[in-house]
């Protein structure tokens, strides 16, 4: 069984089917346009389906009895609400309105694609379908008798009313006999949304012109669009979108038109010019050249749409190429700024780490005086030992000839001090000045070995890829393939005599070495080329 791609669809029971007519009077033209409700419960509904049925049946109940006025188009208004998938009509109604027009296959037909579009002739009645998900459904069909074409009408309300405004112009209440006058709405509907949908994105685009200032226009009186500038540029993607899906309302209008022209076309093979045509359809063939004339109108409105269409992209394009320049701009602003706010604290980091340096130089400084400070402060010096009392002198404490006075101590005692400090503080730089020189190097030999371990895996690349397109060259030119372009014997040798040098000593140069032999004797050969 075929999946409905239209979904599963609700009914409300209270909206009335709606239904329009027109009458033509064979002698004077088109008569009268009437729009009505039908009321399920006044019998309005199942009188119009016994109607309706007998015209099925070839019973030529569409004609009045002088023959003279005849009802040439009826159609059947029902509301559909794309969003929540509701048929605006009574589902009982609906089933028989359907079941009397023998339009179930052609519905199931239409409900199984997204768009739809041909004809198929059952007995001596051909069914007509065009289809638009999710917001349009036209089922129509005529026949070879002289009655009335039936049309089924599942839209939107917005769509209904233009289709209704489009049948009250005395253009189409004349062509209304024939039977392509529904693809002819159709086409008209699409190139008024068509028209709508410009005149929207013309008005969007206006405005995002002035707030970038990206146009040469002077004649602007727009206000500038306002929002942030990301908003700017999804409204300016949407509008993209928005004129995609007028592009492919003109290619739906390029199909209708080829669609009734063809159509057309058969109709005038099937019947005979005067006597078939006016006697079993009531069409005359100057209908048929105005049908044409209309199609072709039609089409000429649609080229130029296109055009329109075609420059709206064209600004739209532009706009939205501003509009994410100017977020670029804005972005490489930004990242300036915090460029700058990044520079300015690595200088003050800088400045930070240039104090802290010079304090740990003066902390290592006073580091070792500290230390024998503290070391000489500690009992395990007996400073006393053979030094003799001031009792055991004969002079007093004020005596400057006094032998061993505390001022001789005192002197004595710094001169030890500063011949441990000083030694020791000299030291402890010499120390610290290795552990930085050693550092140093670490990194730099580091540094060395990465580039080392990189360089045989980029030399052998670009190498393959040069002998690959010197190989193509001549062989594009003609000539036979040289094979002393490898110079892999010398190159082998030279990295032999590397490695020779170093095998006694396993440094990260002969690792490399090593490893680049390694390499071109796996991947330099001549039968395998890497790219």
């Amino acid at each position: 069984m075929t999946e409905s791609v239209w979904g599963t669809w609700t009914f409300s029971p209270t909206d009335p089917i709606v239904i329009s007519s027109i009458w033509h009077d064979i002698t004077t033209g088109p008569l009268t346009h009437v729009t009505r409700p039908l009321s399920e419960n006044s019998g309005d509904i199942a009188q119009w389906l016994r109607y309706t049925d007998k015209y099925q049946r070839g019973i030529s109940a569409g004609v009045s009895k002088d023959n003279s006025i005849r009802c040439v188009l009826r159609v059947a208004w029902i509301r559909y609400e794309s969003k929540t998938r509701e048929v605006r009509v009574p589902q009982a109604s609906f089933e028989d309105l359907i079941h009397a027009l023998h339009f179930r296959q052609v519905l199931f037909k239409v409900k199984a694609s997204y768009s739809a579009l041909g004809s198929k002739v059952i007995d001596t009645v051909r069914f007509h379908c065009f289809s638009n998900h999710p917001r349009l459904i036209l089922m129509w069909s005529t026949s070879g008798s002289r009655l009335p074409t039936s049309l089924v009408c599942i839209a939107e309300q917005a769509k209904i009313d233009i289709f209704q405004t489009l049948l009250k112009e005395p253009d189409f209440q004349r062509l209304a006999g024939t039977e392509v006058v529904p693809a002819l709405l159709c086409a008209q509907l699409s190139r008024f949304e068509i028209d709508q949908r410009l005149t929207e994105l013309k008005s969007v685009v206006r405005e995002v012109e002035v707030r970038t200032g990206h146009h040469r226009f002077y004649t602007r009186v727009e206000p500038p669009a306002l929002g942030d500038l990301c908003n700017l540029a999804a409204a300016m993607s949407g509008s993209v979108t928005r004129a995609a899906s007028a592009t492919r309302k003109l290619g739906i209008i390029r199909e209708l038109i080829s669609f009734a022209l063809d159509e057309d076309a058969e109709m005038a093979r099937s019947v005979d010019d005067n006597v078939s045509t006016s006697v079993t359809t009531g069409e005359m063939p100057s209908d048929r050249v105005k049908v044409q004339k209309q199609l072709h109108s039609v089409r000429r409105q649609m080229d130029l749409q296109e055009l329109d269409l075609e420059y709206t992209r064209c600004r739209i394009n532009t706009q939205r190429e501003a509009v994410l320049h100017l977020i670029s701009a804005d972005d490489a602003n930004t990242s300036n700024k915090v460029a700058s706010d990044a520079r300015a604290i690595a200088l003050a980091s800088r400045q930070i780490s240039a104090s802290m340096h010079i304090l740990a130089v003066i902390s290592v400084c006073f580091l070792p005086a500290t230390f024998v400070a503290s070391l000489f402060s500690m009992p395990l010096f007996d400073w006393q030992d053979d030094i003799p009392t001031y009792d055991d002198v004969q002079s007093g404490p004020d005596d400057p000839h006094a032998p061993n006075a505390p001022h001789d101590t005192w002197r004595s005692r710094l001169a030890l001090y500063a011949a441990v400090t000083v030694p020791l503080t000299l030291l402890t730089y010499l120390i610290w000045w290795l552990w930085s020189v050693i550092k140093s190097a670490q990194v730099r030999d580091k540094r060395v070995v990465q580039e080392k371990m990189e360089m045989p895996f980029i030399t052998a690349l670009e190498y393959q890829k040069s002998l690959y397109w010197l190989r193509s060259a001549e062989q594009s030119s003609g000539k036979a393939p040289r094979t002393d372009l490898v110079p892999r014997e010398l190159r082998m040798r030279r990295l032999s005599r590397s490695a020779e040098r170093w095998k006694y000593w396993p440094t990260p140069s002969t690792c490399c070495v090593k490893q680049e032999i390694r390499f071109m004797r796996r991947f330099s050969s001549p039968e395998e080329r890497l790219l």
